[in-house]
């Protein structure tokens, strides 16, 4: 355990998406979401069910949307949640 990481409380900050829009039935979608305070373990998810999450850095991530989620028209929101620190919406 490294002592820096027990202390990851503070909350990422959503700003933007790689996409505002994307057509149901598209397929698997990679976004990247900008944002600011993304920490090691940030995890993201797609109407509340964690999704594949990767930093790119403190201020990017990206998100693999699985084409199941995209089968029907309708709406999604994003979270993303550091360790220990409450989500962010988008």
């Amino acid at each position: 355990v490294v002592p820096g990481l027990m202390s990851t409380g503070t909350a990422a900050t959503l700003a933007s998406s790689s996409q505002t829009t994307i057509t149901h039935g598209a397929g698997n979608t990679l976004l990247t979401l900008t944002g600011s305070n993304f920490k090691p373990g940030v995890a993201v998810t797609w109407n509340g069910s964690y999704r594949t999450t990767t930093i790119v850095d403190a201020t990017h991530v990206t998100v693999a949307i699985p084409a199941s989620d995209l089968a029907a028209a309708g709406t999604g929101s994003l979270a993303a949640t550091n360790p220990g620190a409450s989500a962010s919406l988008h």
